[in-house]
């Protein structure tokens, strides 16, 4: 999980510092950050997470480079769509993105200013944060995962072992490799459809 963040943190600092240089509009990037704090304040998790994934895609597709907003997709997608599933078996709230979620407008901010490189290291350093609060807030949920698993006698370790029916079932981590492992079939799809599909899987 620590790696996929380094990774975005390359792919979406580039993009932050390409989009300072380029000072593209900013009004749909600024708009996801508002649709986000209105979700935010209703406790719309399904809200906050699908502007979340609008604005990283955003911001990539205004660096106005094409491979790197591909390259984006391809882990974003499968990346929001794991983070959803997540969320919906922790059962978190909304305030615990509060301070994520203004990073995201000061974000907005440096590349307004056109601070290519100060948002460059920025988005870089903001990764490393997410990922810290991820791990912090999952691992939380692993520890109700296991306790789960015992009282209704699953074997294996984690969500190791099978659900009701035989149905048998990876932890966490092996998920998200396999969903990144096929992400370029469902590429294609829009990303609220396509988090959503995986969200009811």
């Amino acid at each position: 999980m620590a790696k996929l963040y380094e990774l975005r943190g390359a792919i979406e600092g580039l993009a932050a510092r390409l989009a300072a240089a380029a000072q593209p509009d900013l009004t749909a990037l600024q708009a996801t950050v508002d649709a986000m704090r209105k979700s935010a304040i209703a406790g719309s998790f399904d809200g906050l997470l699908d502007s979340d994934l609008r604005f990283h895609l955003e911001l990539c597709k205004i660096s106005g480079n094409t491979y790197l907003l591909e390259h984006a997709r391809r882990i974003l997608l499968p990346f929001f769509a794991f983070v959803r599933m997540r969320v919906a078996a922790s059962g978190q709230e909304t305030s615990a993105w509060d301070k994520d979620l203004e990073a995201h407008q000061r974000i907005i901010l440096l590349l307004r200013e056109g601070e290519g490189e100060v948002a460059e290291l920025y988005v870089k350093k903001a990764m490393a944060r997410f990922s810290k609060t991820a791990y912090d807030n999952w691992r939380s949920v692993s520890h109700m995962a296991r306790d789960m698993a015992r009282q209704s006698h699953y074997t294996g370790r984690g969500w190791g072992g099978h659900w009701p029916g035989g149905r048998g079932c990876v932890s966490s981590p092996a998920i998200l490799l396999c969903i990144v492992g096929n992400c370029t079939s469902v590429s294609e799809k829009t990303e609220p459809e396509w988090t959503s599909s995986m969200a009811s899987t």
